[in-house]
């Protein structure tokens, strides 16, 4: 049974939490960064965000914090960070707002609910003696962006029913049941996505 706060809220927060609203408060600067067009700095706030996503979890595992509020809180700001921000941020680079990139955009969102729901319904599965995910993780979604970030640093732009097409394999990918590989040591996330976010931030500036 959850336990009922007895404070004058009715939510309580624990270490991890803090994580998560650090990590959607990132997300929603990517927001405004993207609207006023300082593109690669947004991606970069972003793979920060999702460096605070990451730890959040860590952190609530490793200290037996873990709870439904912390999970559907998570689910929440995943959307924020991993289906929102990137679909404005396609549509930004876009040189056409297409009926194909609308529909595909619709399509991603519902399949990156959906995955997330399972995620905070199943959470992680077992797999030769390791957790794995269910279905493409959401945080893939940055690095797929960022490949489109590069092509545009280049001038290389991408047709956008390709785009479209390209959306929709990874809606696919979301829903599609097979393991995906959990990073569980620090390391393996923490240098990677402060790699990316400085990478991004640095391309802003040049």
């Amino acid at each position: 049974m959850t336990e009922i706060p007895t404070g004058i809220f009715i939510f309580k927060l624990k270490m991890p939490d803090l994580f998560s609203f650090t990590a959607f408060f990132l997300g929603v600067t990517s927001i405004y960064l993207t609207l006023n067009y300082f593109i690669f700095l947004s991606l970069g706030i972003l793979f920060l965000a999702m460096l605070f996503d990451s730890l959040d979890g860590w952190y609530a595992r490793k200290l037996g914090l873990v709870r439904q509020f912390g999970v559907s809180l998570d689910g929440f700001i995943d959307t924020v960070i991993y289906l929102i921000n990137p679909i404005i941020l396609f549509f930004t680079l876009s040189k056409e707002t297409s009926i194909w990139l609308m529909l595909s955009s619709v399509i991603f969102f519902l399949a990156g609910i959906v995955r997330l729901s399972v995620f905070s319904d199943v959470q992680f599965i077992q797999k030769d003696n390791s957790p794995k995910y269910l279905g493409l993780p959401v945080f893939w979604t940055l690095h797929l962006t960022g490949i489109f970030l590069i092509l545009s640093y280049f001038n290389i732009s991408i047709n956008p029913l390709l785009t479209s097409c390209i959306l929709v394999g990874f809606s696919f990918l979301f829903i599609y049941n097979r393991p995906w590989k959990k990073f569980t040591k620090p390391n393996e996330f923490i240098y990677p996505t402060l790699f990316f976010s400085l990478l991004f931030s640095i391309l802003e500036l040049m």
